[in-house]
């Protein structure tokens, strides 16, 4: 070998001995060291500038990427402050308005049971409906409690066995009036042996009332609904069909979501109520270690599934 290649080579050896510290540091995410340039100028130079570049650009993007994160960090805890002070406000909401509403529905209750004989069936009419209507209000305000907990993670799960049937047919009788009212027609399926399940019954109350409530809401006069539970090895399938107007392709990514204002210009399924009700089924799904998801076709229904272990953890 000539005298010149050995030092040639030499020279690659020292001006990569010179680079290993700089792209061992950048393997790890630190490009804070700068690269010493040699003053000799030869075709090593040309590679060294070309390096100590490529550290001034990292190092200008990473500086915009941390104020970007900087923004970002303050914009999400800005969120949660907020969502936080929202859930706050619902649940002192809620509270303030439970006990005039108890008052209402107790003197509705009163009044049916002393108007017998002195009030047209018409007027009855009236009096049960407000009686309804402010007991199904009442349920909503403590499921709306509820819900709040949850979001605050002050809620404590309670378990206990659930009689899945019993519990399934002590929800829809709370549509009863709405039922009626839209000569909708109910149908059950329930296995020959109905499943126990130990959870949460009142998380899994609330999950089931307002999977009901969507359904009656977005189902024509004269609908049909359909109830179904199935039973696994290890968890509960519940399946809620209705031949209402089903979920719009628009509104797929959402459907779960709390509704924002602007999105509430939307034209959806999903979007004319409180835009709530999916949002609280699916976290207090989760709550309960099950999940939720669903089959659409506009104009045609809408299938939810809620899939829940037998034994929560």
């Amino acid at each position: 070998m000539s005298d010149e290649l050995l030092r040639y080579k030499r020279e690659v050896k020292k001006n990569l001995d010179l680079l290993s510290p700089i792209f061992s540091n950048a393997s790890i995410g630190d490009f804070s060291r700068d690269l010493e340039i040699p003053k000799k100028e030869d075709e090593f130079t040309q590679i060294f500038v070309g390096v100590q570049v490529m550290l001034d650009v990292i190092r200008e993007k990473l500086s915009e990427l941390g104020e970007v994160n900087q923004k970002l960090k303050k914009r999400i805890e800005e969120k949660i402050k907020e969502d936080r002070a929202k859930t706050e406000f619902l649940m002192i909401a809620s509270h303030q308005t439970r006990s005039p509403l108890s008052a209402i529905n107790w003197y509705s209750e009163l009044l049916l049971s002393v108007a017998q004989g002195s009030l047209s069936e018409e007027q009855i009419g009236y009096l049960e409906k407000i009686r309804a209507l402010t007991s199904r209000t009442l349920k909503t305000i403590n499921y709306l409690l509820d819900f709040s907990k949850t979001e605050l993670g002050t809620y404590e799960i309670i378990k206990q066995s659930v009689d899945l049937k019993g519990l399934v047919e002590k929800v829809v009788s709370g549509f009863d009036y709405l039922i009626k009212e839209k000569s909708l027609n109910v149908k059950a399926n329930y296995p020959k042996v109905p499943p126990q399940i130990l959870t949460d019954k009142r998380i899994l109350e609330v999950i089931i009332d307002n999977i009901l409530s969507n359904s009656v809401k977005y189902t024509s006069e004269k609908g049909r609904i359909e109830v179904s539970i199935v039973p696994k090895k290890n968890s509960v399938l519940m399946e809620f069909e209705d031949n209402g107007q089903g979920i719009t392709t628009s509104d797929e990514s959402i459907i779960f979501e709390k509704m924002k204002s602007d999105k509430e210009e939307k034209v959806g399924r999903s979007l004319q109520g409180s835009g709530w009700g999916l949002y609280i089924v699916n976290m207090m799904t989760r709550k309960l270690g099950g999940k939720v998801w669903y089959k659409s076709k506009v104009g045609k229904g809408t299938k939810f599934y809620i899939e829940l272990p037998k034994k929560i953890k």
